[in-house]
This record gives C-alpha cells, sequence and structure tokens, in this order.
C-alpha cells in the first residue's frame, strides 16, 4: 500500500518541488538590483594643508571655477587636475541626485610634485 501511495503521490510532489524551486532560483538577489559600485581617483593639488590618507573630503562642482572644489569639511583646500575635474563633472552630471558634490576620501597623501590623491565610490 505504501509503494502505491508514493507512486501516485510522487508525480504531483515533483511538480510541486520543480515549481518551488524554479520560483527561488529565478528570484533575482538582494545584490542584483543593487547598482554597480565605481571607484574614481582623482589627483588634486591643497596648497596651504596636508592632507593625510583616510582624511574624509568633498569633491564640489563650483559653477564659474575651473576645476572641480576639494573641501575638508566647510573649507575649500585645493582643486582637482583638469582629466579628473572633467570625469567627476560627467557623473556628477549623469546622478543628478548627488546635487554637484560627491564624498570622498584622501588616498595618497602629497608626493614630490605637489598632488594628493582622492578616491571617490560611487
Amino acid at each position: 500500500m505504501g509503494d502505491e501511495f508514493i507512486k501516485t503521490k510522487s508525480k504531483s510532489y515533483k511538480r510541486r518541488a520543480e515549481k518551488l524551486h524554479a520560483e527561488e532560483f529565478g528570484q533575482r538577489g538582494i545584490s542584483a538590483g543593487a547598482p554597480e559600485k565605481t571607484t574614481y581617483v582623482v589627483r588634486f593639488t591643497a596648497p596651504s594643508v596636508t592632507p593625510s590618507p583616510g582624511d574624509a573630503i568633498w569633491l564640489a562642482d563650483i559653477p564659474g571655477k575651473a576645476g572641480v572644489r576639494v573641501m575638508h569639511e566647510t573649507t575649500v583646500i585645493g582643486e582637482v587636475d583638469g582629466p579628473g575635474s572633467t570625469k567627476l563633472r560627467a557623473v556628477m552630471a549623469a546622478n543628478p541626485a548627488c546635487s554637484g558634490m560627491l564624498p570622498g576620501v584622501v588616498a595618497h597623501a602629497k608626493d614630490v610634485s605637489g598632488y594628493a590623491k582622492a578616491k571617490i565610490n560611487f
């Protein structure tokens, strides 16, 4: 009697298990809906300040200025170089929610040329 019961119920059980399996593995994962993270590294000058690696900074696109400004807390401490400013302005234009400001962190202190590097995760 047990064998007959298993034989009659096995097809419906198998179909139900396959359906649940397809639903479970057909779903998008938690990270699948998240936007891809991009990291940019830009060079900037800070003539009057010596930024340390790990310092939190803001990169602000101020209309009418040549380069993107680098701010530490509320003080402008420097300016991103030309190619970096062009790249950051394109990122800011593509993402209007950032309102022309991106958070960053100092990745490398000033080198002999006077430039430091900032890392922006977006």
